[in-house]
């Protein structure tokens, strides 16, 4: 029996082993590995390509210089003879589209054979030259301005911008330059000249890679340097003005952690930044006001990023007929930093945390963000911000050409800066209130609206719109109690322009809100305002 017992035995090892090798050597055969690319193909098509029956059209392309193929091919996360990665073709379409050139961006793979797919690459470019005014109203007060933008010289992607600007609390004259892909690469140089009525300002910012969730390493070389008027407010009136003075710079580098195609995406950076803010004279200077004093950091830090994103392509959110990319996935940033009693600096401690989370809904989303920074001398903290948003916006259907957006902010300050004040106004989220009618350093904001294209593109250059809303808010001063009695409220109306092919200033806004309550000064009743973005 023991024999036999035992080829029993041995019969059911055998078949289990040759069953098991068999599943081995057929698994590897059963999950097909990705085409590869063997052509891609570039396609650039002028702003007006689609309406090239109208003459004024025709003229139009006809001045317009057309993206060049290379700059194209300068942000593929892709290349010929590489796995198809249909990730990769999402995050490209995304960093095209960021670019601000492009009206309309789409990547495709066509199968041409055997474990072979050839993709096409299409862009259709947006207006980018522009003359033109600016004339807005927000708060109860006009501001305009003159401008020259070419922000694709000679179809290369470069922006060159000259402008004029007359606001409330000073006029500007503005000189800038941008290159996305500095020297033919995917570096990043940024210059900007400002003279204003009470001050300048001058930046310079070159940084390379971080251009792709996957790229290996970046860094950022920053100068930033200005001064100006700083001005504060009390129960809707100028309280305080003086004279500041800002300088900072960064040398910093990161490296990725995770490995390429994880997720999430963990990255490493550390580096050098000195802050430097100086005041005085006092211009206008109330009983008892003294002059903050002057900061001089140099913060040695190191930060982490962890990131997860889900992106979602939406339309007539901020824009009519444009793709517009929400992340809603998760990211969380935290930033360490020490700054030693050396080369002139002060001794601090300082921390930021950023985080932000996404939750999809049948037709919509939300989309949750905190941050928070702090800095601590000896053993207290100061200058402690913390804020806290949360954005969304439904359809009735997928298709839909209205769209509810809404949005909660809260931000709460302890011990901040002098100069550094939460303001709610016209300008921050409550439009039939007049500039700076609540400032403090604790504030809630919450904007409810319907927004509705009336409208397809009409002679191939507008879309027309409305918007219902509803606004609500506050702003506490320093030592008083956050009272939800204390919030004001407005209810109106407005008109939407969109212009689709435009790559800056795509909307014009027109409002007008009626304050339910009046402000401190007693004033309540109609306010006009508009501008070039939404409200929120």
């Amino acid at each position: 029996m023991r024999p036999l017992h035992g080829s029993r035995g041995c019969v059911r090892a055998f078949l289990f082993g040759t069953l098991f090798s068999a599943a081995v050597a057929i698994a590897p055969a059963s999950a097909q590995a990705p085409p590869r690319i063997r052509y891609i193909r570039i396609e650039t098509e002028n702003v007006f390509q689609d309406a090239e029956s109208s003459f004024l059209a025709r003229a139009a392309d006809a001045i317009h210089g057309v993206t060049r193929a290379e700059v194209v091919r300068r942000e593929l996360l892709f290349a010929e003879g590489n796995a198809l990665d249909p990730p990769r073709l999402a995050e490209t379409e995304r960093n095209l589209r960021a670019l601000g050139l492009f009206r309309t961006v789409s990547i495709t793979s066509q199968p041409v054979g055997e474990g072979e797919v050839d993709v096409l690459v299409r862009v259709r470019d947006s207006w980018t030259t522009e003359v033109s005014g600016s004339l807005g109203r927000a708060g109860g007060k006009v501001h305009y301005g003159v401008s020259l933008v070419e922000k694709n010289i000679f179809g290369l992607g470069k922006k060159v911008s000259l402008g004029a600007d007359e606001r409330p609390e000073r006029s500007t004259r503005e000189v800038s330059y941008s290159d996305p892909q500095f020297l033919g690469r995917r570096l990043s140089l940024d210059l900007l000249y400002d003279h204003n009525s009470d001050g300048d300002r001058r930046l310079f910012d070159f940084t390379s890679g971080f251009r792709s969730l996957d790229s290996p390493a970046g860094g950022t070389l920053l100068y930033d340097q200005g001064r100006q008027q700083t001005r504060l407010y009390a129960e809707g009136s100028e309280v305080a003005r003086f004279a500041m003075r800002t300088r900072s710079y960064e040398l910093s580098g990161g490296q990725r952690l995770s490995d390429e195609g994880d997720r999430p995406v963990m990255r490493l950076f550390a580096g050098y930044r000195r802050e430097e803010v100086t005041f005085g004279p006092v211009l206008r200077e109330p009983d008892g006001f003294v002059l903050p004093d002057e900061r001089r950091f140099g913060f040695f830090f190191a930060r982490l990023e962890l990131a997860r994103p889900v992106f979602s392509v939406q339309h007539d959110v901020a824009f009519f007929l444009r793709d517009e990319d929400f992340d809603l996935g998760d990211a969380l940033s935290l930033e360490l930093g020490y700054s030693p009693q050396v080369w002139r600096a002060q001794e601090a401690v300082r921390a930021t945390l950023q985080w932000s989370h996404g939750l999809v809904f049948p037709r919509g989303f939300l989309v949750g963000s905190l941050s928070a920074a702090t800095r601590a001398r000896g053993s207290s903290f100061e200058n402690t911000l913390a804020e806290g948003q949360v954005f969304g916006i439904w359809r009735p259907d997928e298709g839909s050409a209205q769209t509810f957006a809404g949005r909660v902010l809260l931000s709460w300050g302890d011990r901040l800066d002098k100069e550094v004040q939460l303001e709610a106004d016209g300008a921050n989220g409550l439009r039939a209130y007049r500039l700076h009618a609540f400032a403090g350093d604790r504030r809630l904001i919450v904007n409810l609206e319907d927004r509705v294209r009336l409208t397809p593109e009409l002679l191939h250059l507008i879309v027309l719109g409305a918007a219902a809303f509803v606004d609500a808010g506050y702003a506490w001063p320093p030592g008083s109690p956050m009272r939800l009695s204390d919030l004001r409220a407005d209810a109106g109306v407005g008109l939407r322009v969109g212009l689709p092919r435009a790559s800056r200033h795509a909307l014009v806004r027109f409002d007008v809100a009626y304050a339910l309550r009046p402000d401190l000064k007693g004033r309540r009743g109609w306010l006009v305002s508009f501008s070039s973005s939404q409200a929120f």
